[in-house]
């Protein structure tokens, strides 16, 4: 392409525009600089064919050292000779022709943004979806992306005005904010920043007049409209839940959502405050289903079999025991490592033991309406499942008479579910409940076993009984710690370390040392061989090994040391359970209540279901809402994060059809709303919890609880501790679950009473019954042939 000298006339008339007058110092410079000039535009129009194509490059270069020489082609001699060859004579300055480009440039990228319809940068885009299972399809860090790649002339523009002395962290969001907030002054259907603000504002409980005045300034979209485009995803996303019943088998779950409402009707027969009951509830995908099916067939499951077993058979197998002695390995090593550097230890020496790794991903997750319904009765656990599985999924009678369905939930879900299916045993498939799978959840088992570790070991609050967790609290003086766990993690915080106080101090006893300082240097200097004194620990707390000291007569016991150990054991067994469960493995664990749920699932296990369900069921009790690696929830500490949404959301007490609004377009959009929150967090940086709060330095505590065991000589066994004296009764002793249970189980009434309990054992029994009853009827008559002949003419 040549440059423009001059415009050329054929038909030998004036000019119709008379020429510019020519500047006297560019034609100087010309004249002056004319080879050096058509070398560089020569050079321009090999590598950038156009003089827009150079000045573009020239400007956008993010290389930091052609900051100054931008600054000198641009105001010192050079630009302005340059261009003026390429273009010619022209009546405008050389600034005005550059700045002439780059609007026009600007106006090109803005004009492109706006006629992309599927752009990011749009709420309402062609071709995609609003939301996907509830999780936003659009965040900031997307638009903010799409802005940098498709309008740069743009971006560098704003970004350098908002460039000063001090740069702001989040100044790339406040360029990102400020061009959407000008494309929305021009078009409104550019909106996709306004609708987020304005569903983030909402999902906060901004004021309508507040959200007007922000609109008014194209900050966020009126509260009208974030109305309706809540009800838009919302029926979207129940058309969505049917098509999932078309093509996927579903697990559910279910919880009550129960909350206390402030009364302020004057006529009202009720004061204060109302409890306001409610289900709801959540649905994904079953993990590892092969394609094809829409639910678990029901030939995966063999009803009652556990008829068959025999209580030993649900003894804990030797792979099981490993697993437990390989995690105490782990643990102890981990904790060495962790209050000594340089710890001599191999990467893969004591590593954490794992059954199977489950590597999920952030699954789709579909919120149901806010039922009226009180799920804390067993009567309203049938009207909840019903309605989901006919009512959300649309499935029919036949389709419940061949299919199984994982329904997950607490303790008390379970055992309303057994409680249902054992009352309607008799009826025909697909009204029996049968068709019912109850998956527990792993974060209610943990609180249930520390409601009873607690109720074991807290002892007296004085903290006279050595060796409990009341003595324990002496030196760590945390609070909200009692039987009831009224605060979970305060307490598996307070267990934590003092396991960990207790752990220490029982290898340095075991090291034969009375103080932690020379036990780690002679761990260095390699005196104490570490690996032996965690295998020589881990030894004492395995199973049997306290039922084996308490055979021993009271003057050789030390019941002190017995209840520590299985305080040990006990926690690392709840650490085991519950590291498993956020790294995405399986293990079972134990309880009070959760007894026969558990139960339920080792008979699966064992027998009751096949290969694949079996699988199913694995791959299915925790959930990674957020596809973070080491971040899986249960499906019930998943569920208690969405019922802590429903009741930020959801305003009940209010006229008819704002009710109806809150239950059915509020609650199904609860997990879209706290997508909106979770994005504006994350986009702008902003922690979650905000606040002056630190990590507590755990190290300080468990040291002085190690020393006080040692000083007080809890982590040594001295015989006839605890036994009963003149002036003193025996030391509590703390039962042994393991051993006390396994020999309940055996020689006990507990077996038959949960096979009484269970659905359709009692029916297996009886017609095993008259089985073996017939098959004797035959031998009789196989015997004597008259008797028979007699029995039949009467």
């Amino acid at each position: 392409m040549e440059p423009i000298e001059k415009r050329v006339e054929t038909r030998g008339r004036k000019p119709k525009v008379p020429p510019p007058p020519v500047n006297p110092r560019i034609e100087a410079f010309h004249k002056e600089h004319a080879p050096k000039l058509e070398a560089i535009m020569a050079l321009i129009k090999k590598e950038f064919r156009t003089m827009h194509g150079f000045l573009k490059e020239w400007t956008l270069n993010p290389d930091p050292n052609l900051s100054q020489a931008r600054q000198g082609f641009f105001n010192g001699a050079g630009c302005g000779e340059v261009i003026g060859l390429w273009l010619g004579r022209s009546t405008k300055p050389p600034q005005e022709l550059i700045h002439d480009m780059f609007f026009k440039e600007m106006e090109g990228e803005v004009v492109k943004m706006l006629k992309d319809t599927s752009a990011p940068i749009r709420h309402a885009r062609k071709g995609v979806k609003t939301v996907k299972a509830g999780s936003i399809t659009t965040s900031l860090n997307e638009m903010e992306q799409y802005i940098r790649e498709n309008a740069p002339v743009v971006w560098k523009f704003c970004d350098k005005i908002a460039t000063g002395l001090v740069v702001r962290r989040n100044k790339p969001k406040v360029v990102m904010s400020s061009i959407l907030n000008m494309l929305n002054c021009r078009n409104q259907t550019v909106n996709g920043l306004q609708t987020n603000m304005g569903v983030y504002l909402y999902a906060n409980h901004i004021p309508k007049s507040t959200m007007e005045v922000l609109r008014e300034l194209s900050i966020c979209s009126s509260n009208p409209h974030v109305v309706e485009v809540l009800r838009s995803i919302a029926k979207e996303l129940k058309l969505t839940a049917s098509e999932w019943a078309t093509r996927v088998a579903v697990l559910m779950n279910l919880d009550n959502v129960n909350q206390m409402v402030g009364v302020r009707d004057a006529t009202s027969t009720r004061s204060g405050a109302l409890m306001v009951n409610s289900t709801g509830g959540f649905a994904t995908p079953v993990f590892g289903m092969p394609e094809g099916y829409r639910f678990i067939p029901r030939e995966w499951m063999k009803p009652a079999a556990r008829v068959e077993f025999e209580p030993r058979m649900l003894e804990p197998t030797e792979a099981a025991l490993d697993y437990f002695s390989n995690s105490c390995e782990w643990y102890l090593a981990n904790l060495l490592s962790s209050h000594i550097e340089k710890l001599p230890r191999g990467e893969d020496e004591f590593r954490r033991p794992e059954i199977e790794v489950l590597h999920l991903e952030a699954p789709d997750v579909l919120a149901f309406d806010l039922m009226n319904i009180e799920q804390s009765s067993t009567a309203g656990n049938l009207q909840g499942i019903g309605r989901v599985l006919t009512s959300e999924f649309k499935y029919t009678k036949s389709d419940l008479a061949e299919g199984l369905f994982l329904v997950g939930g607490d303790q008390l879900l379970a055992d309303r579910v057994r409680s249902i299916q054992k009352a309607r045993e008799s009826d025909v498939p697909g009204e029996d409940f049968s068709f019912v799978v109850p998956v527990l959840g792993p974060l209610h088992t943990c609180m249930n076993y520390k409601k009873m570790q607690l109720k074991h070991h807290l002892g007296e609050k004085s903290g006279s009984r050595l060796g409990s967790l009341s003595y324990f609290n002496r030196k760590l003086r945390r609070n909200y710690v009692d039987e009831k766990v009224g605060n979970f993690w305060a307490c598996m915080d307070f267990t934590r370390d003092s396991l960990d106080g207790a752990a220490m101090a029982l290898m340095v006893a075991e090291g034969a040392e009375n103080n932690w300082d020379s036990f780690r240097a002679k761990v260095m200097t390699g005196d104490i061989n570490w690996r032996n004194i965690v295998k020589a620990v881990t030894g004492k707390l395995a199973y049997r090994y306290v039922e084996g000291l308490r055979v021993c007569e009271d003057d050789e016991r030390d019941r002190v040391y017995e209840n520590l150990l299985l305080f040990m054991r006990s926690e690392i067994e709840l650490t085991a359970f519950y590291k498993s469960m956020r790294g995405g493995d399986f293990i079972a664990g134990g309880g009070i209540k959760y007894g026969p749920e558990l139960m339920d699932i080792r008979c699966g296990m064992l027998g009751e279901w096949d290969d694949r369900l079996k699988q199913i069921i694995r791959r299915n009790w925790i959930i990674n809402p957020r596809g973070r690696e080491g971040k899986a929830l249960g499906l019930d500490e998943f569920m208690e994060e969405i019922v802590r949404a429903y009741k930020q959301q959801y305003n009940p007490g209010g006229s008819e059809n704002l009710e109806d609004f809150q239950r059915k377009v509020i609650a199904r959009c609860v997990l879209y709303l706290t997508g909106i929150k979770e994005d504006m967090r994350t986009g702008l940086g902003i922690r979650r919890h905000a606040g002056n709060r630190t990590r507590q330095d755990r190290v300080p505590d468990i040291i002085s609880v190690m020393e006080m065991l040692l000083d007080d000589d809890v982590v040594k066994h001295v015989a006839g501790r605890g036994k009963a004296t003149v002036q003193t009764p025996a030391e509590t002793e703390v039962k042994d679950w393991m051993m006390d249970g396994l020999e309940k189980m055996r020689d006990g009434k507990w077996w038959p009473a949960f096979l009484a309990r269970s659905p359709g054992c009692s029916r297996v029994k009886r017609l095993k019954t008259l089985g073996m009853a017939d098959e004797s009827d035959e031998s009789d008559e196989s015997d004597d042939d008259d008797e028979d002949a007699m029995d039949v003419a009467e």
